[in-house]
């Protein structure tokens, strides 16, 4: 299972607030155990489309599981469409937010979380 998380701080592991305009995205592979990282600073100025845009990085590298703390409803539609299940999370260390899905301590998302820019 492929997992990613939005990230302001990838050396800290520190979970962004926001989804299409999060600086990075770590990817964690549980049947590797491996960590891979994707920039996102593209869509940090984005005057809009930030969300879809993003959505589509998570896809292109075959994540089954998005961890993140908002998620705007385009981002979220796209995602679904193409069966990413979303989780949120109030946690702001990525291993500490990891081990609460691995548990099934997080709650799956039904809904956006965030109205979309644009």
């Amino acid at each position: 299972m492929r997992i990613a998380f939005t990230v302001l701080d990838k050396e800290k592991m520190i979970i962004d607030e926001s989804f299409g305009r999060a600086k990075f995205f770590l990817v964690y592979d549980t049947e590797k155990g491996t960590w891979e990282q994707y920039e996102n600073s593209q869509n940090i100025k984005a005057p809009q489309g930030a969300g879809l845009q993003a959505a589509q990085t998570i896809i292109n590298a075959n994540v089954d599981v998005l961890i993140s703390k908002n998620i705007g409803p385009k981002a979220f539609n796209l995602l679904n469409s193409q069966n990413v299940k979303i989780y949120s999370t109030d946690e702001k260390d990525v291993k500490l937010a990891l081990d609460l899905f691995l548990n099934d301590k997080l709650k799956r998302m039904e809904n956006p979380n965030q109205i979309g820019m644009g």
